[in-house]
């Protein structure tokens, strides 16, 4: 299979994907697209008269600018017109609200690997008739801009890791007292994989009955604690990020739950690599569990 590039556009249009290079359905990327390949980072420097030189004091990635040359014919002008008014309905990044919604640029390398970007358009869409760029028969050439505000691609299937719990045992049976012990209360090490070359931001579930539940990072001494009882069959849903998706609520009533977070609670993320964490659930049985998920990212897709 060769490469791919395939566009989902923002869930609101109810559209479904459209294949870029999909030459069938008249549409082809040419050569001399921008932007596909390695984050761009920049540095934040301090001079000083007194040293020589500069102090890099920060990196940060910079936002990723998308330039895909595109060509779009049809058999007729008829055909070809309705390809092109569904082109840009499926490039609406503009939620009727107002709002900003971003769709998702997909690159299927010929191994299978798939990565996705997501991007909000920024312009490019046909806008003259020229003998060069056409427009006025069958077909049109234009270059589609788009903008990935998050300029890290990501694995187009996340990763999901379930741990769940035993049973309570008998502790010295029945006719002593009714106590039971278990290592119900906490699961101990695991060891969490992200296969990505960049840190992600994960979202934990976990699903009642259970108390005081503590996720550790061993290896940073993080730790995200919520101090309070969950339901049975209810869900603390617990997301880490990006910054705008930040959440502590229990479902399935949606209620807030940051009040329960401890003082010194951390939503960490997740580094590349293998990282050993613990996690403690009180009061947990068999109906109890938790889960993590993830997309990991990368800072190219090759």
């Amino acid at each position: 299979m060769a490469r791919q590039l395939t566009w989902y556009p923002p869930e609101w249009t109810g559209l479904g994907p459209l294949v870029l290079t999909d030459q069938g359905a008249g549409l082809r990327v040419h050569k001399g697209t921008r932007g596909l390949g390695a984050v761009q980072l920049d540095v934040v420097t301090q001079d000083s008269p007194w040293v020589d030189g500069t102090s890099v004091e920060e990196y940060f990635a910079l936002p990723r600018p998308v330039l895909l040359p595109i060509t779009l014919w049809g058999a007729d002008r008829t055909e070809f017109l309705t390809r092109l008014r569904g082109f840009e309905r499926s490039m609406r990044t503009r939620a009727p609200s107002g709002k900003p919604a971003y769709g998702e640029l997909e690159l299927a390398q010929a191994d299978g690997r798939r990565f996705k970007l997501r991007c909000f358009y920024t312009g490019g869409l046909p806008d003259e008739e020229t003998i060069n760029s056409g427009g006025d028969t069958n077909w049109v050439r234009f270059n589609l801009q788009l903008l990935a505000a998050d300029p890290y691609w990501y694995a187009a299937e996340p990763t999901i890791l379930t741990w769940t719990f035993p049973d309570p045992v008998a502790f010295l049976g029945a006719d002593f007292l009714p106590l039971r012990i278990s290592r119900s209360a906490t699961l101990g090490d695991v060891t969490i994989l992200n296969d990505g070359t960049e840190t992600a931001h994960g979202t934990w579930r976990v699903t009642g009955p259970g108390t005081d539940v503590i996720l550790l990072n061993n290896g940073t001494g993080e730790q995200l604690q919520i101090t309070e009882t969950i339901p049975d069959g209810q869900v603390l849903t617990v997301i880490t990020g990006p910054a705008e998706d930040i959440d502590i609520s229990l479902q399935p009533a949606d209620t807030d739950w940051w009040v329960k977070l401890a003082d010194d609670g951390t939503l960490w993320e997740i580094p590349p690599g293998a990282t050993s964490a613990s996690l403690t659930l009180a009061g947990a049985d068999s109906d109890s569990l938790i889960e993590l998920e993830f997309y990991a990212r990368f800072g190219s897709p090759w």
